[in-house]
């Protein structure tokens, strides 16, 4: 935690836990303190980098250079492709590390009382049941394309008001899911087939919220973005999704909202 609050990020302490319960982390240690970490998330076939951090007065020494060198290895040594967001500063480093830009993403933040607009979509949409879950599951894994139930499953029971899905005429239209952060809300992951459905789950899921909040948006989802910043939220920082293949491998665009730069 420390680490995260040197560089104003939003991990809670839960979601340092869960990485390290159902990851791999490494660190660097300096004069007995912790400096800087790297963490991967095996999503079967995929695997995705997170928690990359290096305090700020030991900054552009290599460690994050050398830790990144750890998880790619470890990675690809399992035969999975590796993937992650990241942050300007970061996408110069990981550019020459052979990862190569999948999508735009943009993290929106509101404060306690910006949260504005509700739909009449957003009426359709209602709590997760079990059974849903097990739907949800499938369909996060195809548009993921790798297997993350142990994360979604962690987010319900973390935050099972915000766990939503969206109803059409007999059956479900998209879902969403959230957590509580160090800082804020994390809106996440939210994904649907249509902007109606998209922004209607993001409605139903801040309107459940207090205090702060964030998403972090596809920056393809140009009218869900404009429609954010007229509730109040403001446009705090960009991430690029980034994985290290050559394949061919996008973000499915009916991602409206990613779990985070910590589970993908």
């Amino acid at each position: 935690m420390a680490l995260s609050r040197a560089a104003g990020w939003n991990q809670a302490p839960e979601d340092w836990r869960h990485v390290l319960e159902a990851g791999r982390a490494r660190g660097a240690v300096m004069e007995g303190r912790l400096v800087a970490s790297a963490a991967l998330m095996p999503y079967g076939a995929f695997g995705w980098i997170c928690m990359v951090l290096v305090v700020p007065d030991v900054r552009r020494q290599g460690h994050a250079t050398r830790l990144m060198d750890w998880a790619t290895r470890e990675l690809e040594a399992a035969g999975r492709i590796a993937g992650l967001d990241a942050t300007p500063e970061g996408r110069e480093v990981y550019a020459r590390l052979r990862f190569r830009d999948v999508a735009g993403l943009t993290r929106w933040a509101a404060p306690e009382g910006a949260h504005g607009e509700t739909s009449p979509a957003s009426m359709r949409c209602r709590a997760m049941t079990d059974t849903d879950f097990e739907i949800v599951a499938r369909e996060d894994a195809r548009v993921f394309r790798a297997d993350r139930r142990s994360v979604v499953a962690a987010f319900r029971e973390r935050r099972p008001d915000l766990a939503l899905v969206s109803c059409g005429a007999d059956a479900i239209e998209g879902y969403c899911f959230g957590r509580g952060g160090d800082l804020a809300t994390h809106v996440g992951p939210v994904v649907a087939p249509s902007d109606v459905v998209g922004q209607a789950l993001i409605d139903a899921a801040v309107a459940r919220t207090r205090g702060a909040v964030i998403i972090d948006l596809a920056d393809r989802h140009v009218e869900t973005a404009g429609r954010l910043a007229r509730a109040g939220f403001v446009a705090r920082r960009s991430f690029t999704r980034m994985v290290r293949s050559d394949r061919p491998f996008g973000m499915d665009g009916a991602v409206f909202a990613v779990a985070g730069p910590e589970f993908g």
